[in-house]
């Protein structure tokens, strides 16, 4: 089998299961992302992706990121719900965070709203969400 059909139409990535759903809310909560003393993103405008068996995700626009900090990865990853998602590595006094952070270049849908907005693994980095830290 080389690929998932439903009826005529190719599934990408996998099938979706119908009772999985995400939402994206405009947000003003403050939003920081620190990779040790160092702050990599601040917002107070980020939006909010709430999707079906996954943590809260923060997408913060391009313009509240140090996008110099950040090197475009090789990693992209696959969703049949959002696109795909393309992984960036984070670069901080020398040492190298691969796979820190993630954009959805091209996304699929109600994730239209997050173009190009980054989204920062709170497994990997410090988010910080109105002054509570998230754990991953």
């Amino acid at each position: 089998m080389d690929a998932w059909y439903q009826e005529a139409d190719r599934v990408y990535a996998h099938p979706r299961d119908p009772y999985h759903r995400f939402d994206v809310h405009n947000s003003s909560r403050h939003v920081i992302i620190r990779h040790g003393e160092s702050v990599i993103a601040e917002s107070r405008r980020p939006r909010i992706l709430l999707e079906t068996g996954v943590v809260p995700r923060y997408y913060l626009p391009p313009e509240d990121v140090k996008v110099d900090l950040l090197e475009r990865s090789a990693t992209i990853s696959e969703c049949p719900y959002k696109g795909d998602g393309q992984h960036w590595n984070l670069t901080v006094d020398g040492t190298t965070l691969r796979d820190a952070a993630w954009t959805l270049p091209r996304p699929l849908g109600e994730a239209l709203v997050i173009t190009d907005f980054f989204c920062f693994y709170s497994e990997k980095l410090e988010v910080e969400v109105d002054g509570e830290r998230l754990i991953g």
